[in-house]
């Protein structure tokens, strides 16, 4: 820098506009007195443009928050890479409820503003969900917490630092007596070992790990085959047969990002010389994977563990080796579908053509069989025992500890139910919430509302760290605004052990803690900050030779060069399968008065953390294109039982109210006519009926969607028998943004199927067949008619009109600079419909 006179003097400009009595002196001869100064060197032009200059930026400064004083500096230099208007990339990572991922986030003049897919992380692959995408919304919250609060009384960071020392300093010294620590999953190896620390520094505390959205099920069922909490990692890439089991794998799942890659891979007829993968679903819900099925059984969830024993049974045929108990079991657990020819066709020929490789070359198939998290525990357990059979060593697919879950984690519903009763037993004095929120998404029957506020009447000190007031932060005696993942330091493994650094991309824009940076103050470490943790964190596991220069790396590639030494297993014993025997076997006797209740996570909003985020909300659920909403989805055939009229008579924008009842609890809520359902089902979404009043005005109930953890049940959380639903009378507007079954005309589109098909076997007689204005023709040239549709003489094919678009397209040799510019192509063998590509469109775009 400079040290010249007139610079000098600026700086000293700077001292005395903050007042500074020691520059008094130095500024009595600051102005011009005569015309001497000028000769002897005084302040000219340029020095009284530096001064106002200088004025302004302080009055500026002083009301500014996100730049304090002593950190500016003026852009003598341009720092190297930044330019104004031109984006900057950051490698980082986050997670979904413990489901880790690997991102790339654009940044525009220091302000983060679109998300997208590390390429180089194995569990993105260049990719992301809609979720993922409009995550970046989260961080400019108008409803997030800008300030501590006391109660309802907003705190300085001082004062919350004061009492966080004080209060768990005593705890410290008491060892933990009376600490209750409740937390979502939480793949950070940082947040583990922190979380290890506290219940060593404090062994009589208590640590629970909660999520609404459970994969309690899939832990007990590989815990039972492997010994040890796992969980299934799948190749789809390497699965040329895949039977879904009511896994919605390609949707809602964990790991639908990189599933949906590598199962697209096989679908792309250029590059796999005309093979494809082959897809069959089985589910009582109709999912976005059993879209994208190539065979599809419409069967009862409850039944589906029906189905599983019938296809265990046909696979026996063909050397299927099952553990006795579970080989004992077929026949009582198959009775259900006994009469259901249509089941048992369907579980022959998936049979066929999974083991269809293995019969003819001797050695392990490309089959899979994939379960969902709603499915029992045993299914899963049988599901590994297939799998094993099927595949041996292939690596289509491989189980891995389940990452920040130990086998001493009595799972997600245990857990909150031995949390309420320590609330009502009053064995809590300090309760500590880390990003959850039990008290809007614990099942009703749980009732921890109550058992919160009986614990704060005995004197339970509560504290929340939260994105906003949230349910539970309303109880709080002490809430902490929570740093959003783009503000804060950390790290996650992945489904395979890759390990990611989590770098923020923005200073945090009201001042907030991490996790890490909470759990290292209820310690009493020094230092707290987020990048010291994670850092130090590392350097004690790797070294520090050679540390930076690996640091470094591993923030520009958004990934360690070597994963993580993650523990596998391979061929199942199933010690413990005798025990999940004790499940009670379905009976199949669902009726219009006896309907199954099957809770699903929002592919939205998921279970309520992204209540608030407006594209998400915007946007149209891929399988209802309903927007701003939840609505209990019935079949056409129950619903014509129980008298509700199909929507499409009643108009665009309206349904019926109905109350969605079991066992004495109810909720009221649109129905909404789903076909693909299983008939006698209904499927309701969790993750709405938030209140966020204040942020929403225009709502016409203050509160958006319908909440239905009330009536859902901890002991079986995902589906509940003896359901009834009754209309109410009067109509609810719904917000659904396209028609089922035909094309509305317009922008003189004629009304036409909406997707034009074709078999493999045809696709590959006739490349062409779908292109645009291809007219197919009928025995002796005669054109096929408009409504003319496939029969039994195999010389007719549908007829597909040309092709029409909203806008005319260039005349021959038009000069394509002007006019309309934008295309774009899907393959629809790829696409899976996810509604990603809408999200990430309307936020690049706005």
């Amino acid at each position: 820098m400079s040290t010249g006179k007139n610079e000098r003097k600026y700086w000293q400009s700077l001292g005395e506009l903050a007042k500074n009595p020691e520059l008094d002196l130095a500024v009595q001869d600051e102005f011009p007195h005569g015309p001497d100064n000028q000769e002897s060197g005084g302040p000219n032009r340029r020095h009284f443009l530096g001064i106002m200059g200088a004025s302004m930026a302080m009055a500026s400064m002083s009301g500014c928050v996100r730049r304090p004083v002593e950190h500016i500096m003026p852009y003598a230099k341009m720092p190297e890479d930044v330019l104004p208007g031109v984006p900057s990339f950051y490698a980082t990572t986050t997670h979904i409820a413990g489901d880790a991922i690997g991102l790339v986030v654009e940044s525009n003049d220091g302000r983060p503003t679109k998300i997208e897919g590390n390429f180089d992380h194995p569990d993105s692959v260049g990719g992301t969900n809609g979720t993922h995408q409009a995550m970046v919304y989260d961080l400019y919250d108008p409803a997030r917490l800008r300030t501590p609060y006391k109660g309802k009384v907003p705190a300085t960071w001082g004062a919350t630092e004061k009492f966080v020392k004080s209060h768990f300093g005593q705890l410290i010294t008491a060892g933990g007596a009376g600490l209750h620590v409740i937390s979502g999953a939480n793949p950070s190896p940082t947040f583990d070992t922190l979380r290890r620390r506290l219940n060593e520094r404090m062994p009589k505390s208590t640590w629970y790990t909660y999520e609404a959205v459970s994969y309690d099920n899939q832990r007990a069922g590989l815990k039972a085959a492997f010994g040890k909490n796992r969980r299934a990692v799948y190749s789809f890439d390497r699965a040329r047969c895949v039977l879904s089991l009511d896994a919605d794998f390609l949707g809602t799942e964990h790991g639908e990002v990189h599933n949906a890659r590598e199962w697209a891979s096989l679908r792309d007829l250029k590059n796999n010389t005309g093979k494809m993968s082959r897809l069959y679903v089985v589910e009582g819900i109709f999912s976005l994977t059993g879209t994208n099925a190539d065979h599809r059984l419409r069967l009862q969830t409850s039944q589906i563990e029906a189905f599983a024993f019938l296809l265990a049974q046909e696979l026996m045929k063909d050397g299927l080796v099952l553990p006795e108990d579970l080989r004992t079991a077929v026949k009582a657990r198959t009775a259900s579908l006994g009469g259901d020819k249509k089941a048992r066709t369907f579980a022959s020929a998936v049979a066929k053509d999974l083991v269809a490789r293995h019969m003819k070359v001797g050695m392990a198939t490309d089959g899979l069989v994939v379960v969902g998290r709603r499915q029992p525990a045993l299914v899963h357990n049988l599901a590994a025992a297939i799998n094993h059979f099927l595949s041996k060593d292939s690596g289509v697919v491989t189980y891995f500890d389940d990452p920040g879950r130990d086998s001493a984690d009595a799972g997600d519903m245990a857990n909150i139910e031995a949390l309420t009763a320590a609330l009502n037993a009053g064995a809590v004095k300090s309760l500590v919430v880390l990003d959850t929120n039990p008290a809007y998404s614990a099942p009703g029957n749980v009732a921890f509302t109550a058992a919160l506020a009986k614990a704060k009447k005995g004197g339970t000190q509560v504290i929340c760290l939260s994105d906003t007031s949230d349910e539970t932060a309303k109880s709080a005696d002490w809430t902490i605004p929570r740093a959003h993942f783009l503000e804060a330091w950390g790290d996650t493994v992945g489904s395979t052990g890759t390990l990611a650094i989590q770098q923020p991309v923005i200073e945090p824009l009201h001042g907030a803690w991490s996790e890490i940076e909470l759990l290292a103050r209820m310690l009493g470490d020094e230092p707290t900050d987020g990048y010291t943790l994670v850092r130090n964190m590392w350097k004690r596991v790797y070294g520090a030779t050679g540390f930076t220069t690996r640091w470094r790396q591993w923030l520009h590639d958004g990934k360690a060069i070597k994963p993580i030494s993650y523990p596998q297993s391979g061929n199942p014993q199933h010690q413990g399968a005798g025990a999940l025997l004790s499940s009670k076997v379905a009976d199949g006797k669902a009726a219009k008065d006896n309907l199954e209740l099957v809770f699903v996570e929002d592919a939205r909003l998921y279970d309520g953390r992204f209540a608030n985020n407006s594209q998400l909300l915007e946007c149209p659920d891929s399988i209802t294109k309903i927007a701003w909403d939840n609505a209990a989805l019935i079949s056409p055939k129950t619903a014509e039982a129980l008298g509700i009229p199909p929507s499409s008579q009643i108009g665009k924008t309206e349904t019926s109210r109905v109350s969605v009842e079991v066992a004495g609890k109810s909720v009221e809520m649109p129905a909404w006519i789903v076909p693909g359902m299983a008939d006698n089902t209904v499927a309701v979404s969790l993750g709405w009926g938030r209140d966020f009043a204040s942020y929403l005005p225009y709502h016409d109930r203050g509160v958006v969607g319908f909440d239905v953890n009330p009536i859902r049940d901890s002991k079986s959380p995902n589906l509940l028998t003896g359901a009834t639903i009754s209309k109410k009378g009067g109509m609810y507007p719904i917000a659904c943004l396209q028609r089922f079954g035909r094309q509305e005309p317009g922008f003189d589109f004629p009304e036409r199927a909406l997707v034009r098909e074709a078999s493999l076997a045809e696709y590959q007689d006739d490349p062409t067949f779908a292109q645009e204005g291809i007219i197919q023709h009928g025995p002796n040239g005669a054109v096929v008619p408009k409504k003319k549709v496939r029969g039994e003489d195999t010389n007719y094919v549908v007829f597909h009109p040309p092709a029409k678009t909203p806008h005319d397209p260039p005349a021959k040799g038009a000069d394509y600079s002007k006019g309309h510019q934008w295309a774009m192509v899907v393959d629809l063998n790829k696409c899976t419909g996810c509604n990603s590509c809408m999200i990430a469109c309307s936020i690049e775009n706005n």
